[in-house]
């Protein structure tokens, strides 16, 4: 939502001196403000236009890509790190490295694709779109029948001023890979 003299993007407010609009528009996934008189909000980091980016398409490339990697996990996220997906709240790296294990165990073939990736005004927030494919393992308790299954997502990340991953929202179609799922094996 555009208010006169500030532009509303992911929560963060960007101040446009001059009271107008500016546009923003995306470029290689990164978005970047096509008016060079905005700055952030006093308080807010001064991370740089791709820094987190690169350190999200890292977390995806070493962690989901194969071959994954969970002991990257160790640099790339902050110990108090929170993960809030399907509603449940995952707390500790520990734990968010044991959800990640279980989930990829589910999925036979496990392919991860980056769809799209951006971020707001300083880097303290990034958003991906993703697609997941392989064969139905048993995810979401259904059985496990080697059925190829594709699941779509987004996921918004918070990031340190350390360069550190601190939370993850994530929101996928698990009800339609679901009920997909449990058609086929009826």
């Amino acid at each position: 939502m555009v208010l006169p003299g500030r532009i509303r993007f992911l929560n963060q407010d960007i101040i446009d001196e001059q009271g107008g609009r500016a546009a923003c528009h995306l470029s290689y996934g990164v978005p970047s403000v096509a008016s060079n008189h905005l700055k952030p909000k006093s308080g807010v980091s001064n991370m740089s236009s791709s820094a987190s980016i690169d350190i999200v398409h890292t977390f995806w490339s070493e962690v989901w890509q194969s071959p994954q990697n969970l002991d990257a996990i160790d640099h790339l996220v902050a110990e108090d790190f929170e993960i809030v997906s399907g509603g449940v709240a995952i707390r500790s790296r520990d734990q968010f490295k044991q959800w990640i294990k279980d989930f990829q165990s589910k999925i036979t073939d496990l392919e991860f694709e980056i769809i799209e990736t951006f971020q707001n005004h300083d880097g303290t927030r990034v958003a991906s779109r993703w697609r997941v494919t392989g064969k139905n393992n048993g995810i979401m308790g259904t059985e496990a029948n080697q059925v190829p299954i594709e699941m779509l997502g987004t996921a918004v990340w918070s990031v340190l001023d350390d360069g550190r991953l601190h939370r993850n929202w994530v929101e996928r179609n698990a009800w339609e890979v679901y009920r997909e799922l449990t058609k086929v094996s009826a």
